[in-house]
């Protein structure tokens, strides 16, 4: 079984990866390591005594999570990082929540989320999954984090699912996954663009403060693909560590990198708290969407090659997934805006004399679409003529 408890150590592995998370003493859920397959026996956290002015535990002024590796770091819970999770009460309140490990479970299979699109399996055995349940006991609110590790490929699925407390709450910030690097010597890619140039490779050195990419619009859009890799410095196509993150949602969505004083650094992604409210009463759940996870150690190469195989065949849906796609020819180029249906008609004859065997009808078929300037997105629905 690829996932394991031991000495209050989480630790998710397959032949090639391996993440671990420490149960503290004050049952605490720390990040200790992910990277490369490695004996969890082997590895400890990196205990810092706490920075000065940082809350500690209790009369344990040794312990405080300011300084500490999180797995889901929550808003007033000594750490002034930035939160993966925050809510409010209905009058205002901002709530200082404290979110202590309650139990966990481990199951095979991966569990489908609903209402969302995720990554499934095609048959049993693929996926093993780790739930580990955190709540705080003054608002009752838990979270339930996911986490569902690829039997073969270097590739760990995330996602949360905070159920209500005792009272009504509203969430404003409820991050899909946190992962705190012990360092922060890094670059990082991501893929930005606008209409018809989309996906155009940036990168950077990680600096300290914060930085990363979002999308605002309603969209992840072609401006800013929900996709981020943090990579060592010497990391080339084939060479060197990568770590990708895939977002698998199209709204808007936030990916942060944040590398703090001490040299760390912490990652986070998921729904942008941006303008986010989210009412959740009482017996309610919100889900987030969900963090694909990749390891390479071999350059974004192999990053690149895991992620397509793994959409291809755990993503894509319907019968031509594993089909050979017809042969298409699209009458834009052709015509632009100016057809009519005999011009139609004689493309089709023609590209069928080449074995072309679908016809794809482009921009310009509907509304008075004669330009760029109408038609598109300015339609009304007669509800007159609507059913019942």
């Amino acid at each position: 079984m690829p996932i394991e408890f031991n000495n209050n150590i989480f630790h998710i592995y397959n032949d090639s990866i391996s993440y671990c998370i420490e149960l503290s003493k004050y049952k605490d859920l720390l990040h200790i390591y992910y990277g490369k397959r490695i004996d969890s026996n082997n590895i400890y956290i990196l205990k810092r005594d706490r920075a000065s002015f940082s809350a500690y535990e209790g009369k344990d002024y040794k312990y405080s999570l300011d300084v500490l590796p999180q797995e889901y770091p929550m808003f007033g819970a000594q750490d002034m990082r930035s939160p993966a999770l925050e809510f409010e009460y209905e009058d205002g309140r901002y709530d200082m929540c404290n979110m202590r490990y309650k139990s966990h479970k481990i199951i095979q299979g991966k569990p489908d989320i609903e209402g969302l699109p995720h990554i499934y399996e095609n048959s049993s055995g693929e996926f093993t999954t780790l739930i580990i349940t955190v709540g705080d006991d003054i608002s009752g609110v838990s979270v339930e984090l996911y986490y569902s590790i690829s039997e073969t490929m270097p590739i760990i699925c995330r996602h949360s699912r905070v159920l209500s407390g005792k009272t009504a709450v509203y969430l404003t910030n409820a991050a899909s996954a946190s992962i705190d690097f012990s360092d922060s010597d890094f670059k990082y890619m991501n893929l930005h663009g606008a209409w018809i140039r989309e996906k155009h490779i940036e990168m950077a050195e990680v600096k300290k403060g914060f930085q990363g990419i979002e999308s605002r619009r309603g969209a992840s859009s072609p401006n800013e693909n929900p996709f981020m890799a943090i990579m060592r410095k010497d990391a080339v196509e084939d060479f060197g560590e990568v770590y990708g993150f895939s977002l698998v949602y199209s709204g808007n969505f936030k990916m942060l990198l944040e590398a703090e004083t001490y040299g760390t650094m912490r990652f986070q992604a998921g729904v942008n708290p941006h303008n986010f409210k989210w009412k959740l009463n009482k017996g309610e759940q919100f889900i987030t969407p969900e963090l694909v996870m990749v390891y390479s150690k071999n350059g974004l190469g192999e990053m690149s090659r895991t992620f397509h195989r793994l959409y291809r065949r755990n993503l894509c849906r319907g019968i031509w997934r594993d089909k050979v796609r017809p042969i298409l020819i699209n009458n834009w180029e052709a015509t632009y805006f100016d057809f009519n249906e005999d011009k139609l008609i004689n493309i089709c004859k023609k590209a069928s004399e080449l074995g072309i065997e679908l016809f794809v009808l482009d921009d310009g078929w509907f509304g008075k679409r004669n330009n760029d300037k109408s038609s598109l997105g300015d339609w009304f629905v007669n509800t007159d003529k609507l059913p019942g």
